[in-house]
C-alpha cells in the first residue's frame, strides 16, 4: 500500500449542539457549550481575534497574537469556548477572557505543527502536535503531562483528534483509537483495525459503547461501524453500512443516513435512514426517500425532499413515521434547527423560519445574496455574505449579520473581512469526522 504524504484532513465541529450525539445522560461530553449568557460572538479575522457584541454588533475587543498576519496562517489551530473562556492555539495556546479579551495565561509548545481541536474537561485543556498529547491546567497554563501516542503511518506521523468522555480521553488517527485517563494520560486501553485500505472516520462515545466507524476512501467498498466496550476496548459488535454513511446519536439508539448517487449539487437522491440498537447494533427501521438534506434534533429527522426542494419533512426517531409535511414555493439548500425553531436557507439567499413542532411558517428574510451562508450561534442566527460596492483591493468587503430570532429583521450587521473565520458563540464538540486522502489500494 502507497500512502500520499500529503493528507486532507477534514474536520467537522459542530457549532450547535447534539447534532451528532446525544445530549442526554449518556453523552458526558467535556466541551459543553456556554450558554446565550455570553454576550460576545468571536470571528477570526485579519486583524486577530476579534469579539462582537451579541446586541449591535460592535467591536467589544480584538486580540491579535504576536506575528499574525491571516487566519489562515499554518500555525493557526482551534478555538473553543467553555465557562465564558476561549482556548485557542495561535502561536502559543491562549486562555482569554471572553467579556473582555483579557489574556489570562499563554503557554509555549514545545513542538511546533497544526493542532485539530481542543479539548476542555474540568481542570485540563487538551490539544495535540502531530502524534503528542497535551494536557495543560486549565486555570493557569501549566503542563500537567505529555504523551507520545506512537500512532503514525507510513508518512511518519499523523495529526490525532480527540474529544473526553467521563474521565476517558479518546484520541485517534487513521489506524489506531487509543483511550487514555483523562488526568494523567496513562493509556487504558487501544484499538487497532487490521484494514491496511481503511481508516477511522467517527468516534462517538454513548455510555459504556464507543462506537467507532472505519471506511475507505473513494471506493465503494462498504464501512463498518463497530460497538467497543468503553471498559476495555473489546469488539462487542460489527455491522457493515454504505461508504457515503453520515452517523447519527439519538438517546436509545444510533443512526446511519446514507445518501446514494449523491453528485456533490443540492437534488434529491435516494436517502435511508437506519435505526440501530446501541447494545448490539441491530437494525431497529429503516426508511427510504428522495431527499437533498437531512438533519436531526431532539430525535427528529428534518428533510428537504421534493424536485423543486420546496418540501420539509420531520420523521420521528423512534420508528420513522412521518410526523409532518409542509410544501411551499422555496428551493430549499439547507437546514438549522435551534431552540424549536428550524432555520431553512434557500436557493435565493432567503432565510425561512419555521416551527419544528408542525411546520408552520413562522418569518422570511430575503438577504438578497443567493451566496450567503447560515449558522446559528446560542440561538441567534447569523448570515455571513458580502456588501456589493464595499470593494477593496478588488476584494469584496465580507459581512456578518445577526437576525432577530422573533423575525423582526436584521438586529445588525458588520463587516469582517473576506478571509474571516467564524462565527464562534458556543461550541459543542460531541463527535469529529476525520478525512485522510490516502493513495491507490491494493
Amino acid at each position: 500500500m502507497h500512502l500520499l504524504l500529503k493528507r486532507r484532513i477534514v474536520v467537522l465541529l459542530l457549532l450547535s449542539s447534539c447534532l451528532f450525539a446525544g445530549c442526554g445522560p449518556g453523552a458526558q461530553t467535556a466541551n459543553r457549550p456556554d450558554s446565550s449568557s455570553l454576550d460576545v460572538v468571536l470571528m477570526l479575522t485579519m486583524l486577530g481575534l476579534v469579539a462582537l457584541d451579541r446586541q449591535d454588533g460592535k467591536q467589544r475587543w480584538t486580540f491579535r497574537p504576536p506575528g499574525w498576519q491571516s487566519p489562515q496562517e499554518s500555525g493557526t489551530g482551534p478555538l473553543i469556548i467553555v465557562d465564558g473562556v476561549v482556548y485557542w492555539k495561535a502561536d502559543h495556546l491562549y486562555a482569554i477572557r471572553a467579556e473582555d479579551g483579557k489574556q489570562l495565561w499563554s503557554t509555549a509548545l514545545d513542538a511546533r505543527g497544526p493542532s485539530i481541536l481542543i479539548s476542555v474537561a474540568s481542570d485540563l485543556v487538551y490539544t495535540t502536535i502531530f502524534s503528542t498529547v497535551y494536557a495543560f491546567d486549565k486555570q493557569n497554563g501549566r503542563l500537567v503531562w505529555k504523551k507520545e501516542t506512537n500512532i503514525s503511518d507510513a508518512a511518519g506521523s499523523v495529526q490525532l483528534l480527540l474529544t473526553v468522555s467521563g474521565t476517558t480521553l479518546y484520541v485517534w488517527g487513521q489506524q489506531a483509537l487509543l483511550a487514555l485517563d483523562a488526568e494523567t494520560g496513562a493509556t487504558r486501553w487501544e484499538y487497532r483495525h487490521g484494514n491496511a485500505c481503511g481508516q477511522i472516520t467517527i468516534v462517538m462515545p454513548h455510555n459504556d459503547i464507543i462506537l467507532v466507524q472505519v471506511g475507505g476512501i473513494g471506493t465503494q467498498a462498504a464501512n463498518d461501524i463497530l460497538g467497543l466496550q468503553a471498559s476495555d476496548g473489546q469488539q462487542h459488535w460489527q455491522m457493515a453500512v454504505p461508504n457515503t454513511a453520515l452517523l447519527r446519536s439519538g438517546q436509545d439508539r444510533f443512526y446511519t443516513i446514507a445518501a446514494e448517487n449523491s453528485t456533490g449539487k443540492t437534488s434529491p437522491v435516494p436517502t435511508t435512514i437506519g435505526a440501530y440498537s446501541f447494545n448490539n447494533g441491530q437494525r431497529q427501521w429503516t426508511i427510504q426517500d428522495q431527499v437533498a438534506s437531512s438533519e436531526f434534533a431532539d430525535e427528529t429527522f428534518y428533510q428537504v425532499r421534493g424536485t423543486a426542494l420546496g418540501e420539509i419533512v420531520a420523521r420521528s426517531g423512534a420508528d420513522g413515521h412521518l410526523l409532518w409535511s409542509v410544501q411551499s414555493d422555496h428551493a430549499y439548500t439547507s437546514l438549522t434547527i435551534d431552540n424549536g425553531t428550524i432555520y431553512a436557507l434557500t436557493q435565493k439567499g432567503e432565510v425561512v423560519a419555521l416551527s419544528a413542532r408542525d411546520g408552520t411558517q413562522r418569518w422570511i428574510y430575503a438577504s438578497g445574496d443567493a451566496q450567503v451562508a447560515l449558522s446559528v450561534q446560542a440561538h441567534l442566527p447569523y448570515l455571513r455574505g458580502f456588501v456589493v460596492g464595499q470593494e477593496k483591493g478588488g476584494k469584496l468587503a465580507g459581512t456578518l449579520m445577526a437576525l432577530d430570532p422573533d423575525g423582526k429583521g436584521p438586529l445588525w450587521q458588520a463587516a469582517i473581512g473576506d478571509e474571516a473565520f467564524g462565527p464562534f458563540g458556543t461550541s459543542s464538540l460531541e463527535a469529529v469526522i476525520t478525512v485522510f486522502e490516502t493513495g491507490p489500494c491494493p
